[in-house]
């Protein structure tokens, strides 16, 4: 690190104290100095900090900070540290007496499970769907709500700019293979294009099977046979740019209820 006094190469004794630019122009010259000085310091305090930082976490594995959210909030972007998370290959599950080793087989045995999961509901879908609407009726009846015909705006590319400038660059890519980096870091040239496949999109009601396609990765529960594929949750990584759609049409349908009462 340089020493403060590696910058100071005048010497106040020569100044003219009766001449008030030399002052005004030494004086200026410090401030400056004294910046500089500054700006230099802290990169050098932020360069230790972070290689001490590092050097720690790296030792560490994510059980030791499963419920500090702080941590992940803070430093998880800025280190890689030691995983726990399954190894998909060596995944053996056991289905009628059978394992089942072979890779293929056993990402079509969950693929297959995941998607026949169903939620338990109390009621069924009729009996649900009529408690709404009887309510609503009741509610509007009563004049305690107003309600007007919803439609999806087009979106612009301001708008999307902002979306993509808001990604979270540790999220991962999904089916489209595009980093949420390359997005965030691209937003100015992307958001016309984005915009127009947005707006496309909402105009025809067709949406890419792209933006709804999810890669997903078994995740065992830590209980239970390791053989059995009720003990693991799939973990969904979606595309980027789906979960951006996502989010221009859940701000237009929350501005809506808010504004409605809902």
């Amino acid at each position: 690190m340089r020493k403060l006094r590696d910058y100071y190469h005048w010497k106040k004794s020569n100044i003219d104290k009766n001449d008030s630019s030399q002052v005004d122009a030494a004086a200026s010259f410090e401030n400056e100095l004294i910046c500089e000085t500054f700006r230099l310091i802290r990169t050098d305090f932020n360069r230790m900090n972070r290689n001490k930082m590092i050097e720690y976490y790296s030792k560490k594995s994510m059980k030791d900070f499963k419920k500090n959210k702080l941590f992940w909030k803070l430093y998880a972007p800025s280190i890689k540290v030691n995983s726990d998370k399954t190894n998909f290959n060596k995944i053996v599950l056991e289905e009628n007496g059978i394992l089942i080793t072979n890779p293929v087989e056993v990402g079509n045995n969950f693929n297959q499970f995941f998607t026949n999961i169903k939620p338990n509901a109390f009621q069924p879908d009729d009996v649900c769907n009529k408690f709404i609407a009887d309510n609503f009726k009741l509610l509007k009846e009563n004049n305690l709500i107003k309600t007007s015909e919803f439609k999806f705006r087009q979106t612009t590319p301001a708008i999307v700019s902002k979306l993509l400038k808001n990604l979270d660059e540790s999220k991962g890519a999904g089916v489209t293979g595009i980093p949420s980096k390359v997005l965030k870091h691209s937003h100015e040239e992307l958001a016309p294009i984005l915009a127009s496949i947005f707006n496309q999109c909402i105009l025809t009601g067709i949406i890419p099977n792209e933006f709804k396609e999810a890669l997903v990765k078994p995740l065992f529960k830590n209980k239970g046979s390791p053989l059995d594929n009720n003990n693991y949750r799939g973990i969904s990584t979606l595309p980027p740019i789906g979960k951006i759609f996502e989010k221009l049409l859940a701000t237009q349908i929350t501005i809506y209820t808010d504004n409605t009462f809902i």
